[in-house]
């Protein structure tokens, strides 16, 4: 794909139909894809300028899409085109989506000039705010996974980094488009905790005495410590099923909750805390 290169992600034919229609005769090259799968194997050729994605009759596959393009070091600074119906109401995708700058709304039906227009807007933002095509993309990302050198000391690591530059969920987005198998070891000063991969699938995770995808997904908040991932023959051992995506949409809302009890919980403290009122106890 070219570098001015236009995902189409909808699973309504006539709808892609109509945009690749507008686009490529505008010089754009188009990709189409009817499916989220067929999306996410679009953004791994490379190249991929702008995402535009149909969520006019939004399905929990397209919020995981959106945040999984989020959390990637490789696609998440890809800016987004959301076509969305009149009465459509935002999903929560959290700082994975649709409170980017670089992003954009349209509401459909709409005329092919305004869509044309938007287009153009979102590919003409400064390129430090958009991927540029492989192997610079990497250049534009978060700072990436380095082997060697690293804070877990992991000489043979195939990635290796700081938890503070690049957490799990950035991580899990790196391993599983390289289809790659071994297993991951992330610390911090207290704990440390094993993901085993197949393929680029999570198969098992263990943290202490905690197993599956409890364990994922606790890991999901380490936000300090070090990682580093080595290559392994394929653990026998399966806890943990679903893909990538919707195991990121998974964890990542049972992070959105965790915050929110804490935050009730702050609250029903700070409202229980008994006021001063400036006399001595009788």
């Amino acid at each position: 794909m070219t570098a001015q290169s236009v995902l189409l992600v909808s699973s309504n034919s006539n709808t892609i139909g109509t945009l690749a229609g507008i686009l490529s005769p505008s010089g754009f090259g188009v990709y189409t894809a009817g499916s989220v799968d067929d999306a996410w194997a679009g953004l791994q050729s490379g190249g991929v300028a702008l995402v535009v994605l149909d969520m006019t009759s939004p399905t929990m596959d397209e919020v995981a899409l959106v945040r999984a393009i989020r959390s990637s070091v490789a696609y998440g600074l890809a800016p987004m085109l959301f076509l969305v119906s009149g009465d459509f109401q935002p999903p929560a995708f959290s700082s994975f989506g649709g409170e980017y700058v670089r992003d954009g709304w349209l509401s459909l039906p709409c005329p092919a000039n305004q869509f044309l227009t938007l287009v153009k807007q979102l590919l003409q933002q400064p390129t430090t705010a958009r991927p540029a095509p492989m192997p610079e993309q990497a250049q534009a990302a978060p700072p990436a996974p380095v082997p060697a050198a690293d804070p877990a000391g992991a000489g043979s690591a195939v990635l290796a980094g700081d938890l503070s530059l690049f957490d799990v969920t950035k991580i899990l987005g790196v391993v599983e488009p390289l289809k790659l198998t071994g297993v991951l070891t992330v610390k911090d000063e207290k704990r440390m905790g094993l993901i085993y991969f197949v393929e680029g699938a999570v198969w098992h995770s263990t943290l202490a005495e905690i197993e599956g995808p409890d364990a994922l997904f606790l890991l999901f908040h380490l936000k300090r410590g070090a990682f580093r991932f080595e290559k392994d023959e394929a653990i026998e051992t399966r806890t943990i099923q679903g893909n990538t995506m919707m195991l990121l949409l998974e964890g990542l809302r049972q992070m959105d909750e965790a915050k929110a009890l804490i935050q009730q919980f702050q609250q029903k403290r700070k409202h229980q805390a008994p006021a001063s009122s400036g006399q001595p106890p009788a």
